[in-house]
């Protein structure tokens, strides 16, 4: 592989009566229509649970990340911003505990809606062990 870029980011699996938090991603991060979980990227030098709780700052909700579930690596020939490096993207995913399910998103998410996990349409590895490991099956 070519010398690129490598990006952590970590996300939260939240969980509040059975229902998952998805959040829309915006437009340039992907598809706009697709829905994923809140989080955003780890800064340098910074520790991930901490990222976390500067992603879901501001939300109206006491957040409080719990621990790793899982993570995830893929790598990006094609990149939005046009650079033809690759990037490399790895995610860590935090189980995380929200008081209520009002006003919880990220501060660059778009939409964010809580769904029953019965109606997930369908959910990646990370999220998948992260259900298994809370006791939810998908």
């Amino acid at each position: 592989m070519s010398a690129g870029t490598t990006r952590v980011g970590v996300s939260a699996l939240a969980l509040h009566a059975q229902q998952l938090l998805l959040t829309q991603r915006m437009p340039g991060r992907g598809s706009a229509d697709e829905w994923t979980l809140p989080g955003g990227a780890v800064a340098s030098g910074e520790h991930p649970r901490d990222a976390l709780g500067r992603e879901l700052a501001g939300t109206g909700s006491r957040v409080t990340a719990l621990e790793p579930v899982g993570s995830d690596s893929r790598v990006l020939s094609a990149r939005p911003d046009g650079e033809s490096r690759p990037i490399h993207l790895v995610r860590i995913c935090y189980l995380v505990q929200t008081a209520s399910q009002t006003g919880v998103m990220g501060r660059r998410s778009g939409d964010s809606a809580w769904v029953a996990v019965d109606d997930l349409p369908g959910v990646d590895e990370v999220v998948a062990q992260g259900l298994m490991l809370v006791g939810s099956d998908v």
